[in-house]
């Protein structure tokens, strides 16, 4: 179970930061049993293997801290540089220990640069197509990391958030990202209600809000999701 509980006194920015830091001690606390022959092994990716999910969480991770600290500074970030996909190629050939370093590091300077935002204001281009509030950013990591520690060992079960936060990436998704999936009336177990699309005869999943999310962003039905 998630322990990303947040502090009624905190605020949704702390919140979600703190979930942040909870899902990527998580994921650390995962691959860093993976041997070399384990990194190698598929994702649920289509033609990824998890050393390039991890390769993809830490050029993420890099270019996210540079954001980060553009924005503290007052400078209007630049776009996803399309170089770092070079480097999530060349990322994804490191060993298993240089690639747990860095994950770690990358992930901790990361953190530390997405705290320093709590009194930032303002709005930004994170890339083509996606406008999105400062406040936001550390929700943009949280999504990635929660989504690709699924993509590395998928469970059954789906992923373990506690409502607010499921709440917040569910919206985030529907709002921002735009998912492909659809259309569907989605009800979560909380009573929280959301529609996907358009159409004659829209089936109705219901389940915990964070599998919503997960079948939202990856089309993945879990076995705590039903469908009518």
């Amino acid at each position: 179970m998630s322990h990303d509980t947040p502090d009624p006194q905190e605020s949704s920015f702390e919140a979600v930061l703190y979930a942040v830091r909870d899902h990527t001690h998580l994921l650390l606390g995962r691959t860093i049993t993976y041997s070399n022959e384990e990194w190698a092994a598929p994702s649920m990716l289509p033609g990824w293997t998890r050393a390039h999910v991890a390769a993809h969480l830490i050029t993420g991770a890099k270019s996210m801290t540079r954001i980060a600290r553009q924005l503290e500074a007052g400078v209007t970030p630049e776009l996803h540089d399309p170089a770092l996909d070079d480097e999530d190629e060349f990322q994804s050939m490191s060993d298993s220990l240089d690639m747990q370093i860095a994950l770690d590091t990358s992930a901790g300077e990361l953190h530390e640069a997405l705290t320093r935002l709590a009194s930032v204001t303002g709005t930004f281009h994170l890339r083509e197509g996606l406008h999105i509030a400062v406040h936001e950013l550390p929700l943009v990591r949280l999504r990635e990391v929660v989504l690709h520690t699924f993509d590395l060992e998928p469970a059954e079960h789906g992923v373990e958030l506690v409502p607010d936060i499921a709440r917040r990436l569910l919206d985030f998704e529907l709002a921002c990202i735009n998912p492909k999936t659809g259309p569907a009336r989605l009800e979560t177990e909380d009573g929280y209600v959301r529609t996907v699309g358009r159409g004659d005869n829209v089936p109705v999943l219901k389940g915990p809000t964070a599998d919503l999310f997960l079948w939202a962003a990856r089309g993945a039905l879990t076995s705590r999701v039903s469908e009518n």
